[in-house]
């Protein structure tokens, strides 16, 4: 499916390609740079081929997708997350007990959340993953907000000479602040 496609009838049903369409799902923008909300799709059952290439191509374009009122186990969580690649286990955060490519995120009245800081999801590893699928399995009644950034656009964004500077500069990605006590062996990685 071509960007075009889908960029003529963003909020139609999604598009398959060109001049065919299957009324599987809604895709409605929540901001001009990043974020769709899917609608009329139900995530416990599994996607059809064309569903996944249709919710591919909208994460591709919106960069994160936001699915209300879905009520999947964690077994349809990682059956659904499949589909987009190989999932990881994460070597710091403790891991859902049958799941353990599933992280368990948040803290209690013993301890804070240490995920609550400004990163990129496994941006030290090698080949970072292509993205993450979150689920609230218990959300607090004020806040429990994840915040998204468009960091292509933000680079776009920044004045011309701004981007020179930064042109020939590399970012050394290191999960070792996190590790806060660190009980495994972890190795940063440098990225251009």
């Amino acid at each position: 499916m071509s960007e075009q496609a889908f960029a003529a009838a963003p909020n139609s049903p999604a598009m398959i390609r060109p001049g065919v369409r299957k009324a599987s799902f809604t895709v409605e923008p929540v901001a001009t740079c990043l974020g769709a909300e899917i609608g009329n799709i139900d995530l416990r059952v599994p996607l059809e081929d064309d569903q996944y290439l249709a919710l591919r191509a909208a994460l591709l374009k919106h960069k994160v997708l936001f699915f209300r009122d879905q009520d999947i186990s964690a077994a349809q969580q990682v059956a659904l997350a499949r589909r987009f690649g190989d999932l990881e286990v994460h070597p710091v955060f403790p891991h859902h007990p049958d799941h353990p490519e599933l992280v368990i995120l948040g803290g209690d009245n013993k301890q804070a959340a240490r995920e609550n800081i400004f990163h990129t999801d496994v941006s030290w590893r090698k080949r970072p993953s292509m993205g993450s699928l979150l689920r609230c399995v218990e959300c607090p009644p004020v806040g429990g907000d994840t915040l998204w950034v468009n960091m292509a656009a933000a680079y776009s964004g920044l004045p011309a000479a701004v981007r020179e500077r930064l042109a020939g500069l590399q970012a050394v990605h290191d999960i070792l602040p996190a590790c806060k006590p660190c009980t495994i062996s972890c190795r940063p990685s440098a990225r251009a």
